[in-house]
Protein backbone atom coordinates (compact mmCIF):
# COMPACT_ATOMS: atom_id res chain seq x y z
CA UNK A 1 0.00 0.00 0.00
CA UNK A 2 1.13 3.57 -1.13
CA UNK A 3 0.65 6.77 0.85
CA UNK A 4 0.00 9.94 -0.87
CA UNK A 5 2.11 12.71 0.29
CA UNK A 6 -0.87 14.05 3.13
CA UNK A 7 -1.12 10.82 4.27
CA UNK A 8 3.01 10.16 4.30
CA UNK A 9 3.02 13.91 6.20
CA UNK A 10 0.38 12.84 8.64
CA UNK A 11 1.93 9.39 9.36
CA UNK A 12 5.42 10.86 10.32
CA UNK A 13 3.40 13.53 12.10
CA UNK A 14 1.94 10.56 14.13
CA UNK A 15 5.12 9.13 14.45
CA UNK A 16 7.33 11.70 15.76
CA UNK A 17 4.31 12.02 18.71
CA UNK A 18 4.47 8.71 19.51
CA UNK A 19 8.44 8.66 20.05
CA UNK A 20 7.98 11.83 21.61
CA UNK A 21 6.08 10.44 23.81
CA UNK A 22 7.11 7.51 24.75
CA UNK A 23 10.57 9.71 25.10
CA UNK A 24 8.67 10.75 27.90
CA UNK A 25 7.25 8.04 29.20
CA UNK A 26 10.80 6.57 29.72
CA UNK A 27 12.37 9.75 30.98
CA UNK A 28 9.48 9.97 34.00
CA UNK A 29 10.68 6.52 35.18
CA UNK A 30 14.46 7.66 35.68
CA UNK A 31 15.42 8.94 39.04
CA UNK A 32 14.72 13.22 39.07
CA UNK A 33 18.16 15.09 38.21
CA UNK A 34 18.58 18.76 38.28
CA UNK A 35 18.44 18.26 34.06
CA UNK A 36 15.11 16.34 33.74
CA UNK A 37 12.86 19.64 33.99
CA UNK A 38 14.20 21.13 31.24
CA UNK A 39 14.47 18.03 29.19
CA UNK A 40 10.71 17.57 29.89
CA UNK A 41 9.98 20.99 29.05
CA UNK A 42 11.68 20.94 25.32
CA UNK A 43 10.03 17.50 25.03
CA UNK A 44 6.89 19.22 25.86
CA UNK A 45 7.45 22.15 23.64
CA UNK A 46 8.60 20.27 20.59
CA UNK A 47 4.68 17.90 20.57
CA UNK A 48 3.02 21.55 21.01
CA UNK A 49 4.83 22.91 17.91
CA UNK A 50 3.78 19.62 16.22
CA UNK A 51 0.69 20.14 17.10
CA UNK A 52 0.40 23.76 16.18
CA UNK A 53 1.90 23.64 13.33
CA UNK A 54 0.89 20.57 11.37
CA UNK A 55 -3.12 20.10 12.93
CA UNK A 56 -4.12 23.54 13.44
CA UNK A 57 -1.99 24.79 10.25
CA UNK A 58 -0.67 28.42 11.97
CA UNK A 59 1.26 28.64 8.87
CA UNK A 60 -1.44 29.23 6.32
CA UNK A 61 -3.07 31.68 8.57
CA UNK A 62 -3.28 35.27 7.79
CA UNK A 63 -0.28 37.50 9.11
CA UNK A 64 -2.29 38.85 11.88
CA UNK A 65 -3.39 35.69 13.12
CA UNK A 66 -0.18 34.76 13.00
CA UNK A 67 1.19 37.84 14.92
CA UNK A 68 -1.72 37.21 17.73
CA UNK A 69 -0.02 33.38 17.80
CA UNK A 70 3.71 34.97 18.10
CA UNK A 71 2.34 37.18 20.93
CA UNK A 72 0.63 34.59 23.02
CA UNK A 73 4.17 32.55 22.97
CA UNK A 74 5.54 35.54 23.54
CA UNK A 75 3.51 36.50 26.84
CA UNK A 76 4.00 32.53 27.85
CA UNK A 77 7.75 32.75 27.75
CA UNK A 78 8.04 35.96 29.85
CA UNK A 79 5.64 35.00 32.21
CA UNK A 80 7.45 31.40 33.00
CA UNK A 81 10.53 33.46 32.48
CA UNK A 82 9.55 35.72 35.28
CA UNK A 83 8.77 32.84 36.86
CA UNK A 84 12.01 30.96 36.79
CA UNK A 85 13.76 34.16 38.35
CA UNK A 86 11.11 34.71 40.69
CA UNK A 87 11.95 31.33 42.05
CA UNK A 88 15.83 31.43 41.46
CA UNK A 89 16.10 34.63 43.45
CA UNK A 90 14.30 33.74 46.83
CA UNK A 91 16.13 33.60 49.77
CA UNK A 92 16.28 30.04 51.70
CA UNK A 93 15.59 29.71 55.37
CA UNK A 94 18.60 27.53 57.07
CA UNK A 95 17.46 25.76 60.14
CA UNK A 96 14.12 24.24 61.77
CA UNK A 97 11.26 26.76 61.41
CA UNK A 98 9.14 27.23 64.33
CA UNK A 99 6.61 25.59 62.92
CA UNK A 100 8.82 22.07 62.74
CA UNK A 101 7.06 19.50 65.84
CA UNK A 102 10.40 19.16 68.04
CA UNK A 103 12.01 22.46 67.32
CA UNK A 104 13.04 24.62 70.41
CA UNK A 105 10.99 27.46 70.61
CA UNK A 106 12.89 31.12 69.96
CA UNK A 107 12.88 32.96 73.63
CA UNK A 108 11.24 36.18 73.64
CA UNK A 109 11.95 39.36 75.42
CA UNK A 110 14.76 39.49 78.06
CA UNK A 111 17.14 36.45 79.21
CA UNK A 112 16.21 35.06 82.29
CA UNK A 113 18.75 33.65 84.82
Amino acid sequence: MTLRRGQRAYAANWAALVALAALSFVLSKRPVSSASMPIAMSIATAKALLIVFFFMHVARYKVSARLAAVAALGMITLLAGLMVADVMTRERAYGPTPHTPGAPLAASGPARR
